[in-house]
């Protein structure tokens, strides 16, 4: 029989094929490779493959399907290396764009112990993306309703003086804007929603441009009228 091929020669096939757009014989060698050395890498390769078919795929079995296997061999890469960055940003792109809090998704308490361990390594302070690690560790929390933990990261963020010099305007005005948004979550009265709107002041003070500034105002606004909504009808529950 032939010998099988090694893992450097699967890999650099696999590669081949992935650029030439031939991507389920790519997903084939790649597989073949991982299970000779159990590679990080290779696992990420095979998740950011399938998340891209995940994309392409109409809404569906497929589209489920390979949405799956995308975060099944995201998780196997994360277990094997938890200081794989490229690992951690997909996965906080595919399980936390467009999520909203009560959206019935998965809990992320399991991607949220995957940030701090990132985090807590000392080659990701050096790490261009740890602010938004941070950030998203901030998101996590959020989805999962867990406004206070939420906060308590966004606040640690505003502490640190080095993380905030490197690009204060744009960096300011997010982790504000955040804070906003879990201080709504959690306001119980007027004054409550007061200190909000005192923050995401702050936030959008620091927006570049009066377009993004707009726009700001337009997203929280809506925002409060919910909270005021939900005050209300707590309140009427009293009585």
């Amino acid at each position: 029989p032939d010998e099988e091929p090694g893992f450097a020669l699967l890999c650099q096939a696999g590669l081949l094929l992935l650029e030439s757009g031939k991507l389920p014989r790519a997903v084939h060698l790649l597989r073949r490779a991982f299970w000779q050395q159990g590679s990080s890498a290779v696992a990420l390769m095979l998740a950011t493959v399938y998340y891209a078919l995940s994309l392409n795929a109409l809404q569906g079995m497929r589209h489920e399907c390979f949405e799956r296997k995308a975060r099944r061999w995201l998780k196997i890469s994360l277990s094997l290396d938890p200081g794989a960055t490229g690992a951690i940003k997909l996965a906080c792109r595919m399980y936390c764009e467009g999520r909203v809090n009560g959206d019935g998704g998965e809990k992320l308490s399991w991607l949220s112990c995957k940030l701090k361990d990132w985090l807590d390594l000392p080659s990701s302070r050096r790490n261009p993306w740890y602010f938004k690690g941070l950030l998203n560790l901030g998101l996590t929390f959020f989805i999962d309703g867990e406004y206070y933990r939420s906060l308590e990261v966004l606040r640690l963020a505003l502490q640190d003086h080095e993380l905030m010099e490197k690009d204060p305007v744009p960096r300011y005005a997010s982790v504000w804007h955040n804070i906003a948004l879990c201080q709504l979550r959690t306001a119980r009265n007027r004054h409550d929603m007061q200190r909000a709107v005192a923050s995401i002041g702050k936030a959008v003070a620091r927006c570049a441009g009066r377009q993004t500034q707009d726009a700001a105002f337009a997203e929280f606004y809506r925002h409060i009228q919910e909270t005021e909504k939900r005050i209300k009808e707590a309140a009427a529950g009293c009585r």
